[in-house]
C-alpha cells in the first residue's frame, strides 16, 4: 500500500512524525524530519508486510469503526518546545481546549495515559521513547473508539498548536495506486480499446 501524505503547517516543525493506523493490530509510526512553515511537503510512504496491495486494511470494519492517521511534531515557542498534532476537525480550537483537557485528564487506571506536553516534546526527539508508542496507541488508534486523533484516510485533518489551542495547518493522507497497478490498468484499457476497434464492422464507402 502506498500512502501519500501532505502536510502544510503554519509553524516550522521539527521531529515530526506520522502515525498510520489500520484495522489490524499493527501500525506504522514514521519520521517526517523537519517541515517548513506555510509550505506543503508531500511524502509517499510504502507500507509493506501484510498490507501489500490490500488497501482494505486501512478502511473501518465491524471491529474498528475508526481507522486513520495523525501527524505530530515539535515547534519552538520562545525557549519552550510545544506540540502540534492533527485532529479530524477543529473542535479543540472552537471549544478552546488545552493540552491538559485532552491528554492529561485521566483518572484511576487512565492516569497511565496522562502525558504532559513537555514530556511528549522530549520523547519525540530521537531516539524515540517507548512512551510515544503508548501515546499513539491510546490516542490515535482505532482500537479505542474514543481516540481523539485519527483522521480517516482520504479526509483532511487539522493541525492544532498547543499549549494554547490555535490553528496549526492542515494534513491529508490517502492511498494511491502502485505504479505497477496503474500500468496494468492502462495496459488492460489499451487491450480493450484495441479489441473493440478490431471487432468494429467495416462499412462500405459511398
Amino acid at each position: 500500500v502506498i500512502m501519500q501524505l501532505q502536510v502544510t503547517p503554519t509553524r516550522a516543525l521539527r521531529d515530526a512524525y506520522v502515525y498510520y493506523g489500520n484495522n489490524q493490530s499493527t501500525a506504522d509510526f514514521l519520521s517526517l524530519g523537519t517541515l517548513p512553515a506555510n509550505q506543503m511537503t508531500v511524502f509517499n510512504h510504502t507500507l509493506t508486510g501484510q498490507f501489500d496491495n490490500q488497501p482494505q486494511f486501512f478502511q473501518p470494519n465491524a471491529f474498528r469503526s475508526v481507522v486513520g492517521y495523525f501527524v505530530i511534531g515539535v515547534f519552538d515557542q520562545g525557549t519552550t518546545p510545544a506540540i502540534s498534532v492533527s485532529f479530524p476537525n477543529d473542535s479543540p480550537i472552537t471549544s478552546g481546549k488545552t493540552w491538559n483537557d485532552i491528554f492529561n485528564s485521566g483518572t484511576g487506571f487512565d492516569t497511565f495515559y496522562n502525558y504532559d506536553e513537555q514530556q511528549i516534546a522530549g520523547y519525540l526527539a530521537p531516539p524515540l521513547n517507548n512512551a510515544i508508542e503508548n501515546f499513539s496507541d491510546h490516542y490515535g488508534d482505532g482500537r479505542h473508539p474514543s481516540a481523539p486523533l485519527p483522521t480517516l484516510y482520504g479526509h483532511v485533518g487539522t493541525l492544532v498548536n498547543f499549549s494554547t489551542a490555535e490553528f496549526g495547518g492542515i494534513v491529508f493522507a490517502t492511498i494511491v495506486p502502485e505504479p505497477s497497478s496503474i500500468t496494468l490498468v492502462s495496459a488492460a484499457g489499451i487491450i480493450l480499446v484495441g479489441g473493440a476497434l478490431i471487432r468494429r464492422p467495416k462499412r462500405p464507402c459511398n
